[in-house]
């Protein structure tokens, strides 16, 4: 189907270095000419939105440690994402 994203059946485990590997890829993309620059920008702001990702998740990871290591009762539950704004019913 045109403009939706394909989901493979064996999710391949994502790492840094394949981050990085695909961005220096892409660089060599650009200087062969096989990439375009319009392209390189495309694949350098999803990686900063995956990188900011990874930095929120590590982050909840150190508070949750954080609040469990305290004993005070309270147990970290998932991360609310998205917010309800004000004034809406």
């Amino acid at each position: 189907m045109d403009g939706e994203i394909p989901r493979t059946a064996n999710k391949k485990h994502r790492t840094t270095e394949d981050l990085r590997d695909t961005l220096f890829d892409t660089i060599d993309g650009v200087r062969s000419g096989h990439i375009d620059t319009r392209q390189a920008k495309a694949v350098s702001d999803l990686a900063d939105k995956i990188i900011k990702t990874a930095d929120l998740e590590m982050d909840y990871a150190r508070t949750c440690d954080q609040l469990d290591k305290s004993d005070n009762g309270i147990l970290p539950r998932p991360m609310l994402l998205t917010s309800e704004k004000k004034g809406a019913a």
